[in-house]
C-alpha cells in the first residue's frame, strides 16, 4: 500500500478511493439513496399510528436495494469485472450484511431504552448516533470483509484479512470518526425530521432528495474505508509471503 498506515494517510486514501467512483456508479448510488428516501417518506405512518404494510414493504425494499448497492459499488471501486451481476459473492456479502444489520438493530434498541419511552427528537438522535458510533468502531475491521466478499473471496479469507488489519485498526477507527460519523450524524438528523415531523409533500420531497445526497456520501465513504483496509491487508500478506 503506497499510503503510510497513519490516520491522515488512511483518510487520504479513503477520499481518493471514494472520488474514483465513475459517473454511472454515482447515478446508481443516487438513484437508490434518493429513491428509497422518497418511498420511505411517502409511506411513513401518521404520528401515533402503527406502521402499516406500505411502510414495512418500503423498509424491506430499502434493505434489499442497499444490500445490492453495497455489492455493486464495492465491485466498481475495486475494478472487479461484472460489477452489477449477482453471483455467489452477493449472497455471501448479503449474509454478512444481515448479521451486521441485526447488530445495528440491537444497538439501536439499547439506545432507545436509554432515552426512555417518549424521547425528544434530540434524545432520539443522540441515542441513534451513539449506536452508530458503537457499532462502527466495534466492527471497523469488518468493513474490509465486505470488500473481500464482494470481489468473490471465500469466507476462509476473512480470518487472515482480520489479522492483516491489526496495524491500522486505530487509524481506521480515527478515519471513521472523522470522515463517516459526522455525515452519519447529519443523515440521522434529516431522517428523523422526515419521519417524525409533519411536513408538506413538497418539503418531504426536498428533504428526501437532500438526505439522499448526504446518505450517498456517507455510504460511499464507509465502503471506501473498507476498500482501503482490504488493500492494506492484501499488500501486507503479499509482502510477508
Amino acid at each position: 500500500m503506497a499510503t503510510a498506515p497513519t490516520s491522515i494517510g488512511i483518510r487520504r486514501a479513503t477520499l481518493a478511493t471514494a472520488v474514483s467512483l465513475d459517473k454511472s456508479g454515482w447515478l446508481i448510488l443516487l438513484a437508490v439513496t434518493v429513491g428509497t428516501n422518497l418511498i420511505d417518506f411517502a409511506a411513513v405512518p401518521a404520528a401515533g399510528t402503527p406502521p402499516g404494510a406500505a411502510f414495512l414493504l418500503a423498509v424491506l425494499l430499502r434493505i434489499a436495494l442497499v444490500f445490492w448497492l453495497v455489492y455493486a459499488l464495492l465491485r466498481r471501486l475495486t475494478d472487479t469485472p461484472g460489477p452489477l451481476s449477482v453471483t455467489i459473492a452477493f449472497w455471501r456479502l448479503a449474509l454478512l450484511q444481515m448479521i451486521l444489520l441485526i447488530g445495528v438493530g440491537l444497538a439501536t434498541r439499547l439506545g432507545a431504552i436509554m432515552t426512555g419511552p417518549h424521547p425528544t427528537l434530540a434524545a432520539e438522535w443522540l441515542g441513534g448516533l451513539l449506536a452508530i458510533a458503537l457499532v462502527g468502531l466495534l466492527t471497523i475491521r469488518l468493513a474490509a470483509w465486505h470488500t473481500a466478499l464482494a470481489v468473490g473471496e471465500p469466507f476462509a479469507a476473512l480470518g487472515p484479512l482480520w489479522r492483516g488489519q491489526r496495524a491500522i485498526t486505530t487509524p481506521l477507527a480515527l478515519a471513521f470518526m472523522v470522515l463517516v460519523l459526522p455525515i452519519a450524524a447529519l443523515h440521522l438528523a434529516l431522517t428523523l425530521v422526515g419521519l417524525r415531523t409533519p411536513l408538506s409533500a413538497p418539503a418531504h420531497i426536498l428533504l428526501g432528495i437532500f438526505d439522499g445526497l448526504v446518505q450517498a456520501w456517507q455510504l460511499l465513504l464507509s465502503l471506501a474505508l473498507g476498500v482501503v483496509g482490504w488493500r492494506f491487508a492484501r499488500n501486507s500478506a503479499s509482502q510477508a509471503g
